[in-house]
């Protein structure tokens, strides 16, 4: 039988591989140009989304074959999980950019690893599902649709839990009393660009959440559309946000801004100073005003 309640759309599978391959591209240039790394799970997660729709093309040649169509449907659904765990390393590299740790509701060097933990447990348990639905036994299916639902609320949860974290230090931050810190424009807009990544990850895993919810028979599974609108586009909107505001560029800039090297001007290290004073006031400030 054929796997799909639709033909899928070529073209729109086609136009959707080309703008992920060339933001794979663009994020893969700037990853090796700035050494940053921690950006690597985020190209996984581009690169499975452009690996995602070339089977989404071959499932339109091939219909009743369930390889295509199983490998499509488990690169789509699994590349947020690995978008979203970059976001939770930028955030403490930020927060140590700016001097600001302290701002933070779990300590720099945990935080990333807390929401990760989570992630790869929502990516496992996708994953599993996944492949469990493939399977011919009845029960076997409702297993996996459990088992992707759940892995979908987990992702759901922690993502919000890490968006209300960032929003705190963000709030924290502005609150601070110190000028360079509350005012500075490329903190701001590093920060401006990771509340719309977070926000499109959230709509979309609602969006598929629902899907699943509501299964083989439901509305959203037996129109393309929805894939097309609320999780292609999205996601490429996300990435693509993050080819313009680039964690690695924007957070050597924040270095460059918060702590200035000895040879790049005369007075550096009267500033270099001023930033270590800044940081000890900000830590008393915090640890006096908790209630912020």
């Amino acid at each position: 039988m054929a796997f799909f309640a639709f033909s899928p759309n070529n073209v729109a599978a086609g136009i959707f591989t080309g703008l992920f391959a060339l933001t794979s591209v663009a994020h893969m240039y700037l990853i090796i140009k700035t050494r940053a790394w921690f950006m690597g799970a985020f190209l996984l997660g581009s690169l499975l989304e452009t690996c995602g729709y070339i089977f989404r093309i071959v499932s339109h040649t091939y219909p009743y074959s369930l390889g295509p169509f199983l490998t499509q449907t488990l690169l789509i659904l699994l590349a947020p999980p690995l978008i979203s765990a970059s976001l939770y390393m930028v955030v403490g590299r930020l927060a140590r950019a700016t001097n600001s740790e302290s701002y933070l509701l779990l300590p720099r060097k945990y935080i990333s690893a807390v929401f990760i933990i989570f992630d790869v447990f929502s990516f496992f348990l996708q994953a599993a599902g996944g492949g469990m639905m493939s399977l011919e036994s009845q029960s076997s299916k409702r297993r996996g649709k459990s088992l992707v639902i759940a892995g979908l609320f987990i992702q759901l949860a922690a993502f919000g839990i890490f968006t209300l974290t960032t929003i705190l230090f963000d709030i924290r931050r502005r609150k601070s009393g110190f000028k360079l810190l509350a005012q500075s424009k490329t903190l701001k807009w590093l920060l401006i660009t990771m509340y719309a990544v977070s926000a499109l990850i959230i709509v979309r895993s609602i969006v598929r959440t629902v899907e699943y919810i509501q299964g083989y028979s439901g509305y959203i599974i037996k129109h393309e559309v929805f894939i097309y609108v609320f999780d292609a586009l999205l996601m490429f909107i996300a990435i693509l946000l993050f080819v313009v505001v680039h964690p690695g560029m924007w957070l050597h800039a924040l270095r460059e801004e918060f702590n200035p090297s000895d040879h790049d001007n005369s007075n550096s290290s009267d500033l270099v100073q001023k930033n270590e004073i800044e940081t000890l006031n900000i830590q008393h400030y915090f640890s006096q005003n908790k209630e912020l």
